[in-house]
């Protein structure tokens, strides 16, 4: 029997829903807060380091008419909760808004990345 892995994804900051993707597509970066640099040492062994690292989340999202990009692009300290068509839902807690703002008039669509601390319920 076949499970359902892939499709569109529901976006929510704060509680309030925004429009459905454009492409179905959100992309989720969850370190766990530590990224590691590995490196090779002149004697052989593998060695590495470790640097504190903020969670992500980002896409696009279509801009509906009416659509403001204000309070996402002021946004910080707010949640973001993700659900993937699988079922299953990451939260970025504490998240402010990282991206760059970008809409694109030929696609309607707004892209956007947030960073924060993200859970796997």
């Amino acid at each position: 029997m076949a499970k359902l892995v892939r499709g569109v994804a529901h976006f929510k900051i704060d509680g309030v829903n925004y429009s459905q993707p454009a492409d179905g597509n959100f992309d989720i970066t969850y370190l766990g807060g530590v990224k590691r640099e590995f490196q090779k040492a002149s004697d052989g062994t593998n060695t590495y380091s470790e640097q504190p690292e903020f969670d992500k989340v980002s896409g696009s999202i279509t801009t509906n008419p009416g659509f403001d990009p204000e309070p996402l692009v002021l946004a910080t300290n707010v949640s973001i909760t993700i659900q993937l068509a699988n079922g299953t839902t990451f939260v970025l807690s504490r998240a402010g808004y990282t991206g760059d703002g970008k809409i694109s008039t030929k696609e309607g669509t707004f892209d956007f990345e947030f960073s924060g601390d993200g859970t796997w319920l």
